[in-house]
């Protein structure tokens, strides 16, 4: 959690999601599980890697 909090945290405190709050604390769990969903998936690999 450490990690996604150091990753997502400044995003969604420019959100506007005061650190340490709730709203914040469920930003960077939605954050994260998006950008977790998204590499598993795939979604972005050939846009990475310039695959088309």
């Amino acid at each position: 959690m450490e990690q996604r909090m150091a990753l997502h945290g400044p995003a969604c405190a420019r959100l506007g999601n005061a650190p340490d709050t709730e709203p914040w604390r469920y930003c960077v769990v939605e954050r994260s599980s998006r950008a977790e969903l998204d590499e598993q998936s795939g979604y972005h690999m050939g846009w990475r890697h310039g695959i088309r």
